[in-house]
């Protein structure tokens, strides 16, 4: 990103410290934050007919949990659920959307982010 459009997302992330189990976003819930790890991994899970768990992907400190509202989601398909401890980034959903209609780069890396995962 440049110089300018990073510096300007960082004064908008808050630090926080992901504790080890926990759950970020519920499924069917509405995404209010989006974290970017720093460390450590955090868990996109599907939730089985039966109530159970599956692992449909891993966000690391390349990631960003959250990041479907970039396309328009509101709320959760997943949840995501930290895998270990340690600092992240927290961003509301409102800033992140001023941000990315900003930052058309963000919002081309986040699109292509969203591609791969």
């Amino acid at each position: 990103m440049p110089p300018t459009e990073f510096a300007a997302l960082a004064q908008s992330l808050a630090p926080v410290e992901l504790v080890l189990g926990e759950t970020l976003h519920r499924a069917g819930e509405p995404i209010d934050y989006l974290f970017f790890p720093e460390t450590g991994f955090i868990s996109a899970l599907a939730v089985l007919s039966d109530g159970a768990p599956i692992e449909i992907g891993l966000i690391g400190a390349e990631g960003v949990a959250g990041v479907s509202v970039i396309l328009g989601a509101t709320a959760s398909y997943c949840e995501t659920m930290c895998q270990t401890g340690g600092p992240a980034h927290r961003l509301a959903v409102g800033e992140f959307k001023e941000m990315v209609a900003r930052s058309p780069v963000l919002h081309d890396l986040l699109l292509r982010y969203v591609h791969v995962f």
